[in-house]
Formats: C-alpha cells, structure tokens, sequence
C-alpha cells in the first residue's frame, strides 16, 4: 500500500514538473511565425482561404499580400499547387471558382483554372 501510493505521489509530481516547466518555464515561441511554417496542406487551405476573402472584399493587394507570406516558393507557384490540390481533395466549385478568379487577377494561369473563370 505505501509502495502504491509513493508511486502516484511519484507520478503526481512528475507531471505538475512537466506541466510548470512546460507552460510556465519553458513556453513554446510564436514569435516569427507565418503561414509559410505552416504543413502542406493547411498552407493550401490558407490559400483558399484568401482566395475567398478576395472574393468577398476584391482587395487584391491585400491578398497578395497575404499569398507572398505563405508561398515561399512564390505566389505563382503557390496558386497552381492549391488548385492542384483542392481539385484532388473535393473542393466545391464556388471554391475553386473563387481561387481561379484570384489567380487570374494575379495574372497567374494554369489549364486546371480555365473552367472555373467562365460561367457565374
């Protein structure tokens, strides 16, 4: 029964150590972080995302502005590998309709967005 309960004491201890050092000591920097740092296929929904907020707002500079901080390959680049990447994933077509109207005001073109840039 004593070896039970140093071992939860034990245990109890470890944890609150960890959980002091790790949020109180030692927090984790988000200093200097960009939609750049982001995985793949987050960075491709961001896109979207500011595909959509050009759809909605037409500030163009704005979204450019915004694509440059998450392309590091550039905006060019980036706006084809999104569209490659909601064309695979089931993207809606009001979607991608608004990612190839960007991309076009962006000067930027690719066989895949042509159908999305006519109609409504």
């Amino acid at each position: 029964m004593k070896r039970l309960l140093l071992l939860v004491l034990g245990l109890a201890a470890g944890i609150a150590a960890a959980l002091a050092i790790g949020w109180g000591l030692l927090p984790p920097s988000r200093r200097g972080l960009t939609p750049a740092d982001l995985r793949t296929d987050y960075r491709y929904e961001y896109i979207l995302l500011v595909a959509e907020d050009y759809a909605a707002e037409g500030d163009v500079h704005r979204a450019r502005m915004r694509l440059q901080s998450a392309a590091p390959e550039g905006v060019a680049a980036a706006l084809d590998a999104a569209m490659g990447y909601h064309l695979l994933h089931r993207t809606t077509e009001p979607q991608l309709r608004a990612l190839a109207r960007l991309a076009q005001a962006l000067s930027v073109a690719t066989p895949a967005m042509e159908p999305y840039l006519e109609g409504p």
